[in-house]
């Protein structure tokens, strides 16, 4: 008979069930032989996935004692440039990028909801290490290096006055291979640059793979036997292009506008977006030549697997004549999509031609 030991469920709210579908999550090859190796079963699911134990009786005594296990999980995305740009991965004021490996861990072990923070590298046991910064003044500045643990100690170094090498990096020639895989602290700092803590994980298998983040489940006496991944959706001004290509709106006679029709959207959107407008057209910005009316949301708006209705494009007759006012063009103009990109002003730009 097999009793749960813990389940992880993979959250997300821009999906209108609540689940995230793109994630893949499967063990390390030394995982999975601790779960063959303490007759434990992983079990994928809808959710996430379950790991349940053996028991020896009805009250669900283990077969064997699973206290003190660390579990680890590769987690992959089925649909990457659609995952990353509707989630909101950073933490306080340290950024996502690309290069970064997102690490999700039960510490606190009381904690139903698993939070995560970022490792900066995935990397082999003996590896050249590139310092996070360059020399100001190659031909005097050192660098200074010590490789600590999670609990603060020495394992490597320290390694003083360490020269820049010709592009003015800073390398080391890094030896962990009598150490076990996991988390190491690379401390670093020259006579320009303060002290800086970059987190590397060392493992030779995960170092060739391209992955997406790393989970890390602590079994023991403190331990719950549920935990949520919580992903976030991200958020954006919205910024339409619209083009007039075919010449249609004389813009002499006619102004466009964009206005929410609707007075309450349905959550999780606000009751009602405003879209401020540029000039018109636009003297400085032209889509293949054409003229263009550039309109962007006063405030930014959530990413959701539902639509956003009613942001409608209308014309209006500037010389005044009330039977032309406030006519339709485009009753539902496009959300952002969601492979989408989002610019450095925090804008997913939408081109609508006319």
């Amino acid at each position: 008979m097999y009793y749960k030991l813990f389940n992880i469920n993979a959250l997300h709210d821009y999906y209108k069930n609540g689940f995230c579908n793109n994630l893949t999550i499967i063990p390390t090859s030394d995982c999975l032989k601790r779960i063959k190796n303490y007759k434990l079963i992983f079990k994928q699911n809808v959710t996430g996935f379950k790991i349940a134990y053996k028991a020896i009786d009805d009250s669900g005594t283990p077969l064997i004692d699973p206290s003190g296990l660390l579990f680890t999980f590769i987690i992959t995305l089925k649909n990457p440039n659609e995952l990353l740009n509707i989630t909101n991965l950073d933490v306080d004021m340290d950024v996502f990028t690309s290069k970064k490996i997102i690490y999700f861990t039960n510490d606190p072990a009381d904690t139903k909801t698993i939070t995560h923070k970022f490792i900066d590298y995935l990397k082999p046991h003996i590896f050249s290490y590139k310092f996070p910064f360059k020399a100001n003044n190659p031909s005097t500045d050192v660098a200074n290096l010590e490789v600590l643990d999670m609990e603060g100690g020495t394992i490597l170094g320290p390694f003083s006055s360490i020269p820049p090498d010709n592009d003015s990096y800073y390398y080391r020639k890094i030896d962990l291979s009598n150490y076990p895989n996991g988390k190491y602290i690379f401390r670093v700092s020259d006579s320009n640059n303060a002290q800086r803590d970059e987190l590397i994980y060392i493992d030779n298998e995960l170092s060739n793979q391209s992955i997406f983040g790393l989970l890390e489940i602590t079994y023991d006496t403190n331990a719950l036997d549920e935990y949520d991944i919580n992903l976030i959706r991200q958020e954006s001004f919205w910024k339409y292009f619209i083009v007039n290509k075919s010449g249609s709106i004389d813009l002499d006679a006619f102004s466009l506008n964009i206005e929410n029709t609707i007075d309450e959207n349905p959550a999780p959107y606000e009751n009602k977006y405003e879209f401020l407008k540029g000039q018109e057209p636009d003297p400085d910005i032209q889509v293949n030549g054409y003229e263009t009316v550039v309109f962007t949301s006063e405030n930014k708006i959530p990413f959701y697997e539902e639509p956003l209705l009613s942001i409608e494009l209308l014309k209006k007759d500037k010389t005044g004549d009330p039977a032309a006012e406030g006519i339709s063009l485009i009753k539902h103009l496009p959300n952002p999509k969601q492979n989408g990109i989002i610019n450095k002003n925090s804008e997913s730009e939408i081109y609508v031609f006319l």
